[in-house]
């Protein structure tokens, strides 16, 4: 199979599901359950989710959000104007991740090595939306995308110290594959990156 790039930037979409968690009562022996909807989700190409006044607003209060800061390449101080440069450029396949029609995130995919049919994976999270499971679910949806078109090998990295970024990788199936030392330079210092891949051939629920 050959890959295409860019890849087609397809709308898709997760429908709601119910979420039970079960909790003991520490006064009791009696187990508590919990069952709550999750969030619909949409991919949508973010140049065109950023037309709507509302996400593009979402969109940059996101980028001036110091973890985004701290974890990312993204400049202080960010703008519409800078949004509205950003998300047109060429290259990259990018996605706005709606919840419920309300920003949640933003999800990236680039390309590697076409002819080893590789990608790299960025995102970033709304604060209001962390802790939520939302950007598991949308990787999972790019991960499957991006297979379907193609891609043999997905991959992504974060900071060693990057807890959260990391565990949405172990939680959609990625593997982890080492640590690049030095392989990041940010706010003057160099970073050990910890590296994620998945490839199209790994088998589904052995991710370990």
């Amino acid at each position: 199979m050959s890959l295409n790039w860019p890849l087609d930037c397809a709308h898709l979409a997760d429908e709601p599901a119910n979420l039970t968690t079960v909790t003991e009562d520490s006064n009791s022996t009696t187990a508590l359950t919990t069952t709550t909807t999750s969030p619909r989700l949409e991919l949508v190409e973010l140049a065109t989710a950023v037309k709507d006044a509302d996400v593009m607003r979402d969109y940059v209060a996101t980028c001036q959000d110091p973890l985004i800061l701290e974890f990312t390449h993204v400049p202080e101080g960010y703008t519409e104007a800078m949004a509205q440069e950003f998300v047109n450029q060429p290259g990259t396949v990018r996605w706005a991740i709606l919840a419920d029609d309300r920003y949640a995130g933003n999800i990236e995919v680039r390309l590697i090595d076409e002819g080893a049919r590789c990608v790299d994976v960025g995102y970033m999270t709304s604060p209001q939306f962390r802790g939520q499971g939302i950007m598991t679910r949308a990787l999972r949806m790019v991960l499957n995308y991006c297979f379907d078109q193609g891609v043999h090998r997905f991959e992504g990295k974060a900071a060693v110290h990057n807890a959260a970024s990391r565990h949405v990788m172990e939680q959609a199936g990625m593997r982890f594959e080492g640590i690049a030392r030095g392989a990041e330079y940010l706010h003057g210092s160099y970073n050990d990156l910890a590296v994620y891949g998945r490839l199209a051939t790994d088998e589904e629920g052995n991710e370990a």
